[in-house]
């Protein structure tokens, strides 16, 4: 069978793939195509992740990233193409079932009659625990009935940061009102029964799943503005942006959205079937070139 696209999109791979590539005859060589999926750092190894026929960016963020550092890449050849969530999965207004909630409940009895305001992501430095942390001890101060929930785990090498987070929450008095659940398989019920999901990382990240995710289940998003996290509020919970790195602002609209939060659109770009179509779609230009 004779391919006619092949499509990198890891860096290591990707190499052996392109020289296996290069070795064909340019006559019976199929379309190249690349994606970029974050900000990789610039450099030998991963230029070649920008060496296709077609480079699909997964936001505008990283088309930027590309054209900044890698000069000789054609705008031309850039596609961006977001990465999508099936809403039929991460349904609009989603709720878990009885069983799940009873089991969830059983595990963590301190939530149980609290708003959850809850920070999905990985345990490490950037990626703004330590401002959740005041956010809640912020709201608790103002008499507010709310629970923290950290869902994500460290890194193995890296477990003194989570020991770190958990003793400035105990130092914050905190024990009762933060939860930290390390990893869960069942993002997507944690996300469905919070009442914001926060993005705060302090370096703007390429896309952001997360974030779509609880959007796409109708439940609003407080985010810092950049990256790929801006890109999904601007279009679909617009009111959920932040400055980055502005605390009181994120402290400032959390306590308006206990009161009166917003109703976040249902209709989006950010859908696995769109991420199909516009891929094929960027496939299809190849083939009508050959």
């Amino acid at each position: 069978m004779k391919p006619d696209i092949l499509h990198l999109r890891s860096r290591l791979p990707a190499w052996i793939g392109y020289h296996a590539w290069k070795g064909l005859p340019k006559s019976s060589r199929p379309h190249l195509v690349t994606t970029v999926h974050g900000p990789y750092t610039v450099g030998r190894y991963s230029s070649v992740m920008v060496r296709g026929e077609r480079v699909i960016a997964v936001s505008e963020m990283i088309r930027g990233y590309i054209l900044e550092n890698y000069r000789d890449v054609d705008a031309d050849r850039i596609r961006i193409i977001y990465r999508g969530v099936d809403p039929e999965i991460y349904k609009y207004g989603y709720q878990p079932d009885q069983a799940w909630l009873e089991r969830w409940n059983a595990q963590y009895p301190q939530m149980k009659g609290k708003t959850l305001l809850t920070l999905p992501a990985r345990l490490t430095r950037w990626k703004g625990q330590e401002d959740f942390i005041q956010l809640i001890h912020k709201l608790i101060t103002s008499g507010k009935n709310v629970h923290g929930v950290i869902v994500g785990d460290a890194h193995p090498r890296k477990k003194e940061y989570q020991n770190e987070l958990q003793e400035k929450i105990e130092v914050l008095g905190l024990q009762d009102a933060i939860t930290m659940t390390g990893h869960r398989s069942d993002m997507k019920e944690i996300l469905a029964i919070s009442t914001i999901v926060y993005s705060l990382a302090h370096e703007p990240e390429a896309f952001g799943r997360t974030t779509i995710e609880a959007l796409s289940m109708g439940v609003p998003v407080i985010g810092y503005a950049h990256g790929g996290v801006r890109e999904q509020l601007q279009q679909v919970c617009p009111e959920g942006q932040v400055e980055p790195l502005d605390t009181e602002a994120v402290t400032r609209l959390t306590g308006q959205w206990l009161v009166n939060k917003p109703e976040v659109k249902q209709a989006h770009l950010f859908t696995l079937i769109q991420m199909c179509d516009s891929t094929f779609s960027a496939y299809s230009e190849l083939a009508c070139e050959a």
